[in-house]
């Protein structure tokens, strides 16, 4: 569908993908390839690994993306902000210890140990 879009919008006179030049198209035909490998990456890795730890992993960009906006673009944070990004945090901490211990508590059945998942 895009193709066909840049199609049209060449046909009509309104598209820019070939005005620029041959290093233009380089980069707009990589653009995908550059975007999609990562995610295939990703979804590869994300099989391997149990979605618990997937799921708390998942915090970690967002919270680089927010230090990079208020370390680095010095993002202005009003008070709102830090309570929400506080409460975020405060309920992954508890949901980490609740997994830590639910993971870790040994408990009998049959007089035997099990191990609970």
């Amino acid at each position: 569908m895009a193709l066909a879009y840049v199609v049209y919008l060449q046909a009509a006179g309104l598209g820019t993908f070939t005005d620029h030049g041959g290093t233009h198209v380089f980069w707009m035909v990589m653009a995908g390839p550059v975007t999609a490998l990562p995610l295939l990456l990703y979804g590869a890795a994300a099989r391997r690994i149990p979605l618990t730890t997937l799921g708390t992993l998942m915090y970690l960009t967002p919270t680089l993306q927010f230090l990079w906006g208020v370390l680095a673009l010095d993002e202005t944070m009003p008070t709102s902000r830090w309570v929400g990004f506080g409460l975020v945090w405060v309920a992954l901490l508890i949901f980490t210890v609740d997994l830590l211990r639910s993971t870790r508590t040994p408990s009998t059945a049959n007089g035997a140990f099990v191990h609970q998942v």
